[in-house]
């Protein structure tokens, strides 16, 4: 009778369940979705297709696979970590180039701006090295400008007092007014 009927449904679904677990891929679970009428594992298979997608994007960690997994996911169970998973690989990037570009490009792309500390004091640090590299009072007060930390303030207003006494030197040894250098 009708106990029998549900019964043989109940083991159907659960043997379709078992093939779909020892399959473990989102196409059986899919399968398991389509086939079953009582669907006892609904919610178990949702979970199972969204670890399924989850460990996809992990195994290839890439900001498309996160992205992929975002966007085919219904259960979004691992959402946050697949958004700070992308941050890291935008900050990964950004760390590789190790331009100013390259992190401006990380804070502008970031929604989660995990590492956007880390990003302003490297950008801090490239100004700081292009001003020393070009060592001339107008890259250091292009530092002075363009810095939002401003961590070397000190040491680019004392290379810009350096510059401007060894010039004023400069032009007094060059002098013939013998004031004007004894002034120095």
């Amino acid at each position: 009778g009708i106990f029998a009927q549900k019964a043989r449904r109940m083991i159907y679904d659960i043997d379709l369940w078992d093939e779909a677990t020892a399959e473990n891929t989102i196409d059986a679970y899919n399968e398991y979705l389509a086939k079953s009428e009582i669907k006892i594992f609904d919610k178990e298979a949702k979970d199972a297709i969204d670890a399924c997608l989850w460990s996809k994007a992990k195994q290839e960690d890439t900001i498309d696979a996160y992205n992929e997994y975002l966007s085919e996911s219904t259960r979004k169970i691992f959402e946050t970590e697949a958004k700070d998973a992308i941050d890291a690989c935008l900050w990964l990037k950004a760390r590789q180039a190790d331009t100013i570009n390259a992190y401006n490009e990380y804070l502008s792309e970031s929604t989660r701006r995990i590492f956007e500390a880390e990003a302003n004091n490297a950008i801090d640090a490239c100004l700081w090295s292009k001003a020393k590299q070009a060592n001339t009072i107008d890259s250091y007060n292009e530092y002075l400008s363009e810095s939002k930390w401003n961590r070397f303030e000190t040491e680019a207003n004392n290379a810009i007092c350096e510059i401007r006494s060894a010039e004023e030197w400069k032009h007094m040894k060059n002098s013939s007014d013998i004031s004007e250098i004894e002034s120095f």
